[in-house]
Order: C-alpha cells, then structure tokens, then sequence
C-alpha cells in the first residue's frame, strides 16, 4: 500500500469525520 493512497484515505475520512461533527454541533445549538 502506497503512502499516497493511505494519505487520501486518511484526508478522506478526516473530512467526513469533520463535516459529521459540523453537522451535529449546528443541529444542537438549533
């Protein structure tokens, strides 16, 4: 496994994990 494709795996679900929270937090303080 390249390091390249680990990186944008990583990026990848960072992002998601990130938007996912994003989500959550705006919905509570609603």
């Amino acid at each position: 496994m390249e390091s390249w494709t680990f990186l944008a795996f990583f990026i990848a679900s960072a992002t998601t994990l990130a938007m996912a929270v994003t989500a959550l937090l705006l919905d509570r303080r609603r």
